[in-house]
């Protein structure tokens, strides 16, 4: 199955690379470099040849997921060191963590020479946080604008704002967009992910009270995003490991795991949903109550409790379900966080831990990057965001043993 899956993301690399490389005799594994292309980008956005600028931009944004996606596939790939364990005599307790260092490494070197994306230098950490902050959709935004083509620029603009909602002078920009063009259905993340539009669709249900379609909805939500979440920890190390493998580098993957949890954070009605797994949670816990699933209830309630124990609603909730244990039918077991929320809880309070402790005590040298200059001085103005969403419901019963209101 993994021989499958490499043959067919090899398969994916190159038909993206015939279609974007340009045709250069000049350096061509710089071609493939994310750095050097979204460099020559920035310089056709600042000599104003807004159409090169366009298709550099378009390049870069494709290579850095062919990146990330290369990244993420190798870690993965590698998560044990690779299939060819050998059982070495030597392989003692304490030296079991070097032996898998090693071989997982090995792997990883192996693993990168099969994809062209890492013939070419790494990008640098300004580069890689440009791209984690969709700078290059404002360049994009721009570009467009220059060029008359409207669609695209409200696009990219309104990509750009979904990790930036308090950039106000793009905000108003995308409000004179909507106020004189028709946008509706023509507007595009390209960034998005699945889980958000379920999570999107799963609350919208939530409010016009289908409870059940909420459940499924939100469950889709939660599933899609642990996913993306692996894949966002895999490329994070992937992207490291696969370039160098010293300390620092490590260090560098460890910063980029805990920066998935703000990364993934959709944003909603222009404000980012604010605690988002134990939100998702909450309201999984309040439909499935709805919905007579009381112990299904229970347990996304004391999922939520891993993440925000001092919840007065919540905390208010769980106190209920004990008091009425017995009425429900409810076990120990059914106050149980769920495995995918312990398992989430886990690994990112231990990677916070050990961020804090390396920066505390290793203080390594941190690389400086300049923030580039805004290119929409021409759009000035102020502009306005729409209510966020947020669930912050409480259960009551009628009577012992009712499955109670919700009240706000």
């Amino acid at each position: 199955m993994q021989h499958r899956n490499l043959c067919w993301f090899e398969g994916l690399v190159l038909v993206y690379l015939r279609s974007s490389v340009i045709r250069s005799a000049e350096e061509p594994p710089e071609l493939l470099s994310v750095g050097f292309v979204y460099g020559k980008a920035l310089d056709s956005c600042a000599t104003e040849n807004w159409s090169e600028c366009v298709r550099f931009l378009e390049l870069s944004l494709r290579l850095h997921g062919l990146l990330q996606e290369g990244a993420a596939f190798c870690s993965q790939t590698c998560a044990h060191g690779g299939q060819a364990q050998e059982d070495l005599a030597i392989r003692t307790d304490d030296l079991r963590g070097f032996w898998d260092t090693l071989m997982r490494t090995s792997c990883m070197k192996k693993c990168k020479t099969r994809f062209p994306i890492f013939l070419a230098s790494a990008p640098s950490r300004g580069t890689l946080e440009d791209f984690r902050n969709r700078t290059p959709y404002r360049h994009l935004h721009l570009a467009y604008h220059h060029l008359n083509n409207t669609e695209r620029a409200a696009s990219a603009a309104h990509t750009y704002l979904q990790k930036n909602p308090g950039d106000q002078a793009m905000a108003d920009i995308m409000s004179r967009y909507k106020a004189s063009f028709d946008l509706d259905g023509s507007l595009t993340d390209h960034e998005q992910k699945p889980y958000e539009r379920s999570f999107v669709q799963g609350v919208l249900l939530f409010y016009s009270e289908d409870h059940r379609g909420s459940a499924a909805g939100v469950e889709e939500a939660v599933g899609g995003y642990m996913k993306e979440y692996d894949l966002c920890a895999a490329s994070c190390e992937g992207l490291n490991v696969l370039y160098s493998s010293t300390a620092e580098a490590h260090l560098d993957a460890l910063r980029c795991k805990v920066q998935c949890e703000d990364t993934l954070t959709p944003n909603v009605g222009g404000f980012f949903v604010e605690n988002f797994v134990a939100t998702m949670y909450h309201y999984l816990q309040f439909s499935y109550h709805e919905l007579g699933d009381v112990p299904t209830a229970v347990s996304c309630g004391s999922s939520y409790m891993l993440f925000d124990p001092n919840n007065t609603a919540i905390r208010q909730n769980m106190e209920l379900y004990i008091s009425h244990r017995q009425e429900w039918g409810l076990e120990q077991r059914h106050f149980v966080a769920r495995r995918e929320a312990v398992r989430y809880y886990n690994l990112t309070t231990a990677q916070k831990k050990m961020l804090e402790y390396a920066e505390n005590y290793l203080r390594p040298d941190e690389a400086t990057g300049e923030t580039p200059k805004s290119e929409d001085a021409e759009f000035a103005g102020i502009g306005h965001h729409e209510e966020s969403i947020s669930a912050t419901r409480c259960l009551a019963p009628k009577a012992k043993g009712d499955t109670g209101d919700s009240t706000t």
